[in-house]
């Protein structure tokens, strides 16, 4: 049986799904998946699954409303970056790019293509960021590394590979810069020790005491910026 709900022109799938010790019908938010679930007992009838989907339709605009504005950045307000206030203001007399001039940045050029031209700009400014604070961090535990990459994974935030690359999440700049910290700490200690063994947390807290805090932030609030989205 397929269920779905219309929001914005899009329709969300309700994935139905019948559980031995259900007694009741639930429903939750998938926000990775963009899905409903909704929990039934083994047996039920076709008329109160939808008068139980009936009655959940103010619910579900509420939780698809809160999730559509935590991962929508609105380009024409000051947005931030690493904690820092930007703006885009159209500059078209200007050559093609993106020119930052203080908390400004200038989109140059005749109809430019503005999503492509910030993602290019952010992941300069990850990329001088990360190796910035890779270097210092590098430095307190006395390892160095090869590299620094920055890219879009689906399904982590950082790596550290065995010939000493450090690979971050461009996203990471749209989080708290506390936050963008903690994962290169975690991701330095890994020269140090590649591993989650007590010791790698132990080396982690030394130059991040408050670090778990950085770490539900992720475990929470991490899956709006995997589904960030410009306008």
């Amino acid at each position: 049986m397929t269920h779905s709900f219309t929001f914005n022109d899009k329709k969300i799938p309700i994935l139905v799904q019948p559980h031995q010790r259900s007694k009741s019908f639930r429903m939750r938010y998938d926000e990775i998946n963009e899905t409903l679930k909704v929990t039934t007992p083994i047996f039920y009838r076709k008329k109160t699954l939808d008068n139980f989907l009936k009655e959940c339709h103010p619910w579900i605009i509420k939780q698809l409303v809160r999730s559509h504005d935590n991962w929508v950045i609105d380009l024409s307000k000051y947005f931030k970056v690493f904690d820092q206030d930007y703006k885009i203001e159209l500059a078209p007399m200007k050559k093609k790019g993106l020119w930052e001039n203080g908390n400004i940045l200038e989109l140059g050029g005749q109809s430019p293509d503005i999503k492509a031209y910030l993602e290019k700009w952010i992941k300069q400014k990850a990329h001088s960021y990360f190796s910035e604070k890779s270097n210092g961090y590098g430095e307190m535990i006395h390892k160095s590394f090869s590299k620094v990459s920055i890219r879009d994974s689906k399904t982590r935030w950082g790596s550290c590979s065995s010939t000493g690359t450090l690979s971050y999440s461009w996203r990471l700049a749209f989080a708290p810069e506390e936050v963008a910290n903690y994962l290169c700490v975690h991701e330095v200690c890994h020269l140090k020790e590649m591993n989650h063994s007590p010791r790698f947390w132990k080396l982690v807290e030394s130059l991040c005491p408050d670090y778990k805090d950085h770490k539900n932030w992720l475990r929470k609030d991490g899956k709006h910026l995997q589904k960030l989205q410009f306008k």
